[in-house]
């Protein structure tokens, strides 16, 4: 909000506050603030569009680095020459080159915020009012659209199964 200016950063879904435990959209964490971050939940669906962007981003940025650490050298170009299946290194020619953010980092950055926001999964012993429930709803529905576009998240099983060819004669001998 305009007045309390705080990035209130979400890193579980409810916290526990003296006896009782709060949703992060019940409460700023400026404790002086007396808006509640559900109030502003338009700006909340639009930064966690933002951050699965910059998720996005980082996996399609295509960094690669060398895995030897004395070596540091990164890249996205990919080098010509290669070992085991893997780039190796322009610059020391001794490590291989690994990318930095995979696409099982990215999955399970977005299987996070599906967890934050999946109240069955973070089950809390008090009460939450039936605003708050729709709000984490609709927060959910967000990602779970992000996942059920996501290939990493589908299997074809007749492409993992492709090798295992049926006799066609039907005698099992």
């Amino acid at each position: 909000n305009e007045g309390c200016k705080t990035e209130n950063k979400i890193r579980e879904t409810f916290t526990k506050l003296e006896k009782e435990h709060i949703s992060f959209l019940e409460r700023c964490q400026n404790e002086k603030c007396p808006v509640k971050p559900i109030d502003y939940l338009a700006c909340i669906q639009n930064q966690l569009t933002l951050q699965i962007r910059q998720y996005h981003n980082l996996y399609y940025a295509g960094w690669i680095s060398c895995e030897d650490p004395a070596c540091g050298y990164r890249t996205v170009r990919l080098p010509q020459s290669f070992a085991s299946g893997y780039p190796l290194c322009r610059q020391c020619e001794k490590g291989v080159m690994f990318r930095e953010y995979t696409e099982k980092d990215v999955y399970l950055q977005i299987n996070f915020f599906l967890f934050l926001f999946d109240l069955n999964k973070n089950a809390s012993k008090s009460k939450v009012a039936p605003q708050i429930v729709a709000a984490y709803q609709v927060l959910k529905e967000m990602v779970e659209d992000v996942l059920a576009h996501s290939a990493y998240s589908i299997i074809n099983l007749s492409k993992l199964f492709r090798f295992f060819a049926l006799d066609k004669k039907g005698g099992g001998k």
